[in-house]
């Protein structure tokens, strides 16, 4: 037997309303609420437990859905930083042929494909500069410096620490 929905049709509309701009005003009168008693109808609604408690879950239900993780981000910077586009595409008599689609591989380095009136093809490739740049700083390899002088002329160099490096021979420090 399934369980009721704790919360009435209108309710349940403003709740989904809700989660797409986090518009109390908006998403009450998009659920069909009056426009005239919108702002306080949406605040009411949303310190009702039953529906701040789906909102929760509706919120908790979205994220999951679209969790993007560290690791994903890391996983295309490395296709960015270390892919080469000669693995995607092949050059011959008939022009630029891509190649290796079924891994999606060409889409994720390719940034701009356009093609001129006489027919020349222009491939625009992520910067692969900028993708080892971000995989180092994730990594830790650069020291941020900055300089600050004081009224006084004092100069200070503020640098940003590096976390210690792990000791390979598990002896510890």
């Amino acid at each position: 037997m399934m369980d009721k929905d704790p919360l009435n049709t209108k309710q349940r509309i403003f709740v989904n309303e809700y989660i797409v701009d986090f518009n109390a005003t908006q998403a009450a009168i998009r659920a069909g609420y009056s426009e005239n008693g919108a702002e306080s109808k949406g605040s009411q609604l949303l310190s009702n437990v039953k529906v701040s408690a789906e909102v929760d879950k509706a919120i908790a239900k979205r994220e999951k859905r679209v969790t993007v993780t560290q690791d994903d981000v890391i996983r295309e910077l490395r296709m960015i930083a270390f892919g080469d586009i000669e693995d995607y595409i092949e050059w011959g008599p008939e022009g630029v042929i891509l190649k290796g689609k079924e891994d999606r591989g060409t889409g994720r380095l390719v940034s701009k494909v356009s093609q001129t009136a006489k027919g020349q093809m222009h491939l625009e490739l992520h910067s692969k500069t900028k993708a080892l740049e971000m995989l180092g700083k994730h990594l830790g390899m650069y020291t941020d410096r900055h300089e600050v002088v004081s009224e006084a002329g004092i100069t200070i160099n503020l640098v940003e620490a590096k976390p210690p490096a792990e000791d390979s021979s598990g002896e510890g420090s």
